[in-house]
């Protein structure tokens, strides 16, 4: 479910394992303990910087493998804030949204593919262009409700500060509200 949310920072990860351990009703030093029980030596004293310290202690990969093992969570679900670990019904709508995203960019990128190679083509023949252009519009009124539709749905996309790469820019068709 959560495996391909990358949401980590430190913070958020000191944050997680307190709540971790809090929801087990264990002590820092019940924690090191199992840590240490699992191949990964560490102090009492190291649990309470990693969770309270200012600065907070690093945390190594070694032990972040073992907080993922001793919590019996997969480690990508750990780097998760404890503000979305706490809703799993959350993270299911999250990750059906970013799915749906993805399945967006991909249908997106193939469309551009074929209407380059279809452009193609038909520089070469432009005696087909209207036929080619009305089969296509033909295919789609019958197969799909609601065709033409006025504006795409990758209109709907939101700017983030990062994301996947496109070779295309989205294609909208909506006009621009004018000003009152």
């Amino acid at each position: 479910m959560a495996e391909d949310l990358v949401l980590a920072s430190e913070d958020a990860l000191a944050r997680r394992i307190t709540y971790e351990r809090e929801q087990r009703s264990w002590s820092p030093g019940g924690l090191a303990n199992l840590m240490t029980k699992a191949g990964c030596p560490i102090g009492q004293s190291a649990i309470w910087k990693i969770e309270n310290g200012n600065p907070r202690r690093k945390i190594t990969v070694d032990e972040l493998l073992t907080f993922a093992k001793v919590f019996e969570v997969e480690v990508t679900n750990l780097l998760l804030p404890p503000e979305l670990a706490a809703r799993p019904d959350l993270l299911v709508l999250i990750e059906k949204r970013v799915e749906a995203e993805l399945r967006v960019w991909k249908a997106e990128d193939e469309l551009s593919d074929a209407q380059q190679n279809l452009n193609a083509f038909l520089k070469t023949h432009p005696d087909l262009k209207n036929e080619s252009d009305r089969v296509i519009d033909e295919r789609l009124r019958k197969t799909l409700p609601g065709y033409p539709r006025t504006r795409r749905l990758g209109s709907f996309r939101m700017t983030y500060k990062s994301g996947p790469a496109r070779s295309t820019p989205p294609v909208t068709t909506s006009k621009p509200r004018k000003g009152k």
